[in-house]
């Protein structure tokens, strides 16, 4: 196809950061070996308790928070060769002025995974249900920061399990209340009691805490989307970054507001040493007249505001604040 305005990409993806973990089949929230081993023949397929990889990559698309893409791999040395080649294209983005469609970034590797596993492209061999949840707004990215943070905050273990340390907190009744109450889903609830209590409401752990409970033990799918968006804001640092953003703006705002009153005192200064130059003509002439004259010898030697109210605002405070108050009424003694 050829691209032109209409048809070329807009928003292009680069690689941002490559990971490298492992896991075993059948523990944790990693597959069982009954899913890897469908459509894979007999010499490939492996089994619970068997060690597997995953290659993790960051992609950045335009100005969006990075989402998430993960291949598994059954032996370390095909894990590696899978991160190798992610670098190579995270490396050749940085070579050039434009990253790459994300389309394009996927490997040879890859490619071969999604044939090995006959995922179909065309729509008719999806099926209705699966178009329509493949075309969706929504996506599982957020499910990797929401297990990072709840690893690192100490809630969770490596193989993404609740730990013993949170069970304990919880207690014996509180664990059988909610092993009756939630099902299989109890754990979702059990780290976000934790974390209510231990972490602040807008940190990571709580946040991703939050959207487990609601995804897994509510069907409340809108205050999941809710929280989705937080925890994205904070964990990719958008939200720091506009904070950023409106603290610069306001001091921005209080260095103006500096600024423009030291200006004033400026003029102010000016205004009252040329009154005072003019002192002579005290008595000949009215008031107005050398206040006029003064401020026209201040602008022709530094331009001063030209509106009438500003003027005139000038000559109610040089009367009546200091220091310029009495400098200003010692010119016109002979008046006061």
């Amino acid at each position: 196809m050829t691209e032109n305005r209409w048809t070329k990409p807009n928003r292009l993806s680069k690689v941002v950061d490559v990971q490298i973990w492992n896991g075993t089949f059948g523990e944790g929230l990693g597959p069982s070996a009954e899913s890897f081993n469908e459509n894979l023949p007999e010499e490939q397929r492996v089994s619970d308790g068997d060690g597997y990889w995953v290659v993790t990559a960051r992609l950045q698309t335009g100005l969006d928070t990075t989402s998430t893409s993960s291949m598994f791999y059954t032996s370390r040395e095909a894990a590696e060769a899978g991160r190798a080649a992610w670098l190579a294209e995270a490396q050749a983005a940085d070579n050039t002025e434009e990253s790459l469609p994300h389309t394009e970034l996927l490997t040879d590797d890859m490619r071969a995974n999604l044939e090995r596993f006959n995922i179909p492209s065309r729509f008719k061999d999806l099926g209705a249900e699966a178009v329509s949840l493949l075309m969706s707004a929504g996506d599982d990215d957020y499910w990797p920061m929401v297990y990072e943070s709840l690893k690192n905050a100490g809630v969770i273990d490596e193989r993404y399990n609740i730990c013993e340390h949170v069970i304990e907190w919880l207690g014996e009744e509180s664990v059988i209340w909610m092993r009756e109450t939630f099902g299989e889903n109890w754990t979702a609830a059990a780290e976000f009691e934790y974390c209510v209590h231990h972490f602040p409401k807008s940190s990571l752990a709580y946040l991703a805490a939050q959207v487990s409970f609601f995804e897994f033990c509510t069907d409340d799918k809108y205050t999941v989307g809710y929280f989705v968006r937080m925890l994205e804001a904070i964990y990719h640092g958008t939200e720091s970054l506009a904070q950023a953003a409106a603290n610069t703006r306001k001091k921005a705002g209080e260095g103006g507001k500096k600024s423009s009153s030291g200006k004033r005192l400026k003029n102010l200064s000016r205004l009252i040493e040329e009154i005072e130059a003019l002192e002579d003509l005290v008595g000949r002439v009215s008031e107005q007249v050398i206040f006029d004259q003064a401020y026209a010898n201040a602008d022709a030697k530094l331009p001063m505001p030209k509106s009438k109210k500003t003027k005139e605002d000038y000559g109610t405070f040089i009367r009546s604040e200091e220091p310029f108050k009495s400098r200003y009424f010692k010119v016109f003694r002979k008046n006061a």
